[in-house]
């Protein structure tokens, strides 16, 4: 792992994260060609505008790691050579550990103003939260929640992993911490607070829950939206840039290799008809949306419930057939209902 130091703004590495104290830094790329952002390469050779603003991210960081007293910072921008294939593929399979083993996470959320949030203590769909609430505080959440930073592939494991995590705006205004705003987080990111506020507790969400987290989500490189969940899984599998959307596809098969969980089968419960096939998503886009309350599922919970079921729709009572099927036949298996760590499947009625 490639640290900055903080006060002479030099690299050096480090090979056991959990021996040296370090802040950590997360933000959405800058979208401006005219000002990009500073890669180890532009860093080394002084290729860079010290103007610009991906330049004063970097001095913001030092700054502010240093202010808290941390000699060390990581920077995803200059501290990985992604001309490397065997660095990129290193670094991607271990940031999840990085972002976790960090002292503290500064997030730069650069759309957001300096202003300050109010604190709410729950949301609701119905939006009764805003009740009596002065309208500049009304917006000034809609304006953090509506942030760039929720809908981007890579941001999921920087908002989950670590457990100091500070939010900043764009004027340096420290919003708040992700301990205190855990409610709007939720709100803002459609994840239940018990897994921002613990990330231990990511393990313990179905396979299904943990796909929903990101099906809104986007990254630059289509591979991306697949590399993006290797730590959200906890899985390792070599990156293969080109490949395309066949990347998610090996990301599924590796979870499938790792995890007991048949809800990693539930995806496009909300469809009326497939794109595809497969028993296997294509992509992550939509494919999990509804899937956010389906609770993990083996093969064993599943065999008695659904052997009572089968004979309904004509197919073989394996757990696992019933369990990988999506659409069966010329009358598409609609809705795919999971409660208990039981599985009941209901035909469709079109």
């Amino acid at each position: 792992m490639r640290l900055l130091n903080t006060t002479t703004l030099a690299f050096e590495e480090f090979y056991d994260t959990q021996q040296v104290k370090y802040s950590i830094l997360s933000h959405c790329w800058s979208q401006d060609r005219a000002d990009p952002e500073v890669t180890l390469q532009a860093y080394l050779s002084g290729n860079y505008n010290p103007e610009g603003q991906g330049w004063k991210k970097i001095l913001r960081c030092c700054a502010l790691s240093k202010e808290f007293g941390y000699e060390w910072t990581w920077i995803d921008t200059c501290c990985i050579d992604k001309s490397s294939s065997a660095e990129l593929s290193e670094a991607i399979n271990s940031m999840f550990k990085w972002y976790q083993d960090s002292s503290e996470c500064y997030v730069f959320m650069d759309d957001c103003d300096g202003n300050t949030l109010p604190r709410v203590d729950e949301f609701d769909k119905d939006e009764r939260w805003k009740q009596g609430m002065h309208v500049s505080d009304v917006a000034n959440i809609e304006t953090f929640s509506k942030s760039r930073w929720f809908k981007r592939g890579w941001t999921l494991q920087e908002l989950l992993a670590p457990r100091e995590v500070l939010f900043y705006s764009s004027t340096d205004l420290l919003l708040g911490t992700k301990a205190e705003l855990a409610s709007l987080l939720s709100y803002s990111s459609g994840i239940a607070q018990e897994y921002i506020l613990h990330p231990d507790g990511i393990r313990t969400a179905s396979v299904a829950i943990r796909m929903s987290w990101a099906w809104d989500r986007t990254t630059t490189r289509v591979e991306d939206i697949g590399y993006c969940l290797l730590g959200i899984f906890g899985i390792n599998m070599p990156l293969l840039y080109g490949e395309g959307q066949n990347a998610f596809q090996r990301v599924q098969h590796e979870i499938i290799r790792t995890h007991v969980d048949l809800s990693i089968f539930a995806w496009g419960i909300h469809l009326q008809q497939p794109d595809h096939c497969s028993i296997l998503a294509r992509d992550e886009s939509s494919a999990w949306a509804h899937s956010a309350d389906l609770a993990s599922l083996t093969y064993e919970t599943a065999a008695e419930k659904a052997a009572r079921h089968a004979s309904s729709y004509g197919i073989d009572s394996d757990a696992k057939t019933i369990a990988r099927v999506n659409w069966a036949g010329q009358t598409p298996l609609r809705r795919r209902e999971y409660a208990n760590k039981e599985i009941s499947w209901k035909s469709s009625t079109s």
